[in-house]
């Protein structure tokens, strides 16, 4: 008896761990079934903040119409069906496209957008060589693009007001020659500083076919085209010069210092226009669209150097497209 005793008190015990083991299993099911989708829901949440966190901003967008070839080191482009996502397509390089957008990023990068068999594609700034047909612009184009270092030599007697924009920025970028035939650099700006407490004109910087030197801060507004302008846009002459490769010199370094002056203030490049929208002025198109002026340079200089230099013409939609390129090159 007492061994059948011991057998089913056994026995018992033997239930009882299996009755255990039973509710142990099942509170570990329900805890998983409630648990786990929120820890899956913490998890996915947090990987979207961080995916969201990662995505590049579009800090401006503007339209143009250009036509490009694809660039690249290997035999394909890489294409994004939008700015933060990649797409499975390429294209081959040297293909030609017509770009309509450019987007600066939050991360100072540059896409073109384009289409291609109906669908839209953006591609990086570096994998586009946009086309050229003026000839000063082949020729900056065959010099290698070349740029300059940017000498300051700020005088600080020239008045600093700020610019009457909402956040005290420049809207844009105006050309403006010196009209003076045979005189340097450095003597017009000599001339400009002396003759300031009298005439009260200046402008920010100078260019000629070897240097740019800035003599005003570009932070405040220069004095060089009119109330209409003057509080809105950064502006620099530019000296005569008399051969080809000083002209192309010149162009290519204004283009380069509008470019970098655009970029610097987040600014897109786009043509001044009669509604007042645009960020490459001359200041003719200052005296015929704005007004508070009737200066037309340096439109009657650019032609006549390209006529006589080049056999060619040169318009401020030319000097767009080469602002265009460098642009695109910066960041």
């Amino acid at each position: 008896m007492e061994t059948s005793r011991k057998q089913q008190n056994k026995r018992g015990g033997h239930r009882k761990i299996k009755y255990l083991v039973l509710i142990a299993t099942f509170a570990i099911v329900i805890a998983g079934i409630v648990i786990l989708p929120q820890m899956i829901t913490q998890n996915n949440e947090t990987k979207d903040k961080t995916l969201a966190e990662d995505k590049v901003q579009i800090e401006l967008e503007f339209e143009s119409e250009d036509i490009a070839n694809l660039v690249s080191t290997s035999d394909s482009v890489k294409l994004y069906s939008d700015i933060n996502q990649s797409s499975d397509a390429t294209l081959p390089v040297n293909t030609q496209v017509t770009v309509n957008k450019y987007i600066l990023t939050s991360d100072n990068e540059v896409f073109a957008q384009f289409t291609s068999d109906s669908k839209s594609y953006y591609v990086a700034a570096n994998n586009i060589e946009l086309q050229f047909t003026n000839a000063i612009n082949v020729a900056v184009e065959n010099l290698g693009f070349p740029t300059a270092n940017v000498t300051n030599e700020i005088n600080y007697s020239f008045e600093k007001k700020s610019y009457q924009t909402d956040d005290q920025k420049p809207l844009g970028v105006l050309i403006h020659d010196t009209g003076t035939e045979y005189s340097t650099l450095e003597s017009e700006v000599n001339y400009m500083i002396e003759s300031y407490s009298e005439a009260g004109v200046f402008v920010h910087t100078f260019i000629d076919g070897e240097q740019i030197v800035n003599i005003a801060d570009t932070n405040y507004m220069a004095q060089g085209a009119g109330e209409k302008a003057n509080p809105y846009y950064i502006q620099f002459e530019l000296t005569h010069v008399y051969t080809a490769d000083e002209f192309a010199n010149q162009i290519a370094m204004s283009a380069y210092y509008t470019a970098l002056m655009l970029r610097e203030n987040n600014l897109g490049v786009t043509l001044g226009s009669s509604d007042g929208s645009g960020t490459v002025w001359t200041h003719e198109m200052v005296s015929n669209y704005l007004g508070g002026t009737d200066h037309t340079d340096p439109t009657d200089y650019w032609t006549s150097s390209a006529s006589s230099l080049f056999n060619s013409e040169y318009t401020a939609e030319n000097f767009k497209n080469l602002v265009l390129a460098y642009y695109l090159t910066l960041s």
